[in-house]
């Protein structure tokens, strides 16, 4: 998850939305490396949030706006006064989300022009062993996690707008994946190999902590 946020490449002063941010440990990561930026993060679970909301009171940042919403219908005018965002990404929650489709599909509607959807998720696991697998995601169930195989895959899990392009790219042997949606008149495989200041080593994201 580090990785990712340092991957992320936020233009300067633009804006980040994280769509179930949780405790909000990946959003203040991310303020310390876009300290220009803006920050947003929605989670359904009010528990999750108030923790949020001590966490950025405590460090009293302002950069950080959270709300409660489903990732699947919320309206980011109503929940953060914005229509479209620079960043948004999903950090292992598409894996626990049911209608998690209509949840990336609803984000590219807010994404703005030259924006970037990261995710990062379980992969497939299908170069592991028949056991293994079955080991791993019957842990995984447990927790009420379904690992989305088709975000392993070379074709876009969504039927995307003719001018977004997905990219995908398996990690640790098929353990997670990482996938971005970007705007198809800008590389799209620039977030994955290294080629901007901030993105790390192609072949080391992003981490797993």
């Amino acid at each position: 998850r580090d990785r990712l946020i340092r991957n992320l490449n936020v233009p300067r002063g633009g804006s980040v939305l994280e769509i179930g941010c949780g405790t909000g440990r990946n959003l203040e990561m991310s303020t310390r490396h876009y300290k220009g930026a803006r920050f947003y993060g929605l989670d359904i679970s009010e528990q999750m949030l108030r923790s949020a909301s001590a966490k950025f009171t405590r460090t009293r940042s302002e950069r950080v706006i959270l709300a409660q919403g489903d990732a699947i219908e919320f309206d980011p005018v109503t929940c953060f006064g914005s229509s479209g965002f620079d960043r948004i990404y999903f950090s292992y929650v598409l894996s626990m989300i049911p209608e998690w489709k209509s949840a990336l599909l609803h984000a590219t509607t807010m994404l703005n022009p030259d924006g970037e959807i990261h995710i990062v998720d379980f992969g497939p696991a299908d170069k592991f062993t028949h056991w293994s697998r079955s080991l791993l995601w019957a842990w995984l169930q447990k927790f009420g996690v379904q690992p989305r195989l088709e975000l392993g895959a070379a074709k876009a899990p969504v039927d995307l707008p003719s001018h977004l392009r997905w990219h995908y790219e398996q990690l640790f042997n098929s353990y997670a994946a990482y996938c971005v949606i970007r705007f198809q008149s800008t590389n799209i495989k620039q977030a994955l190999d290294g080629t901007n200041a901030l993105a790390p080593k192609r072949g080391t994201l992003p981490g797993i902590y």
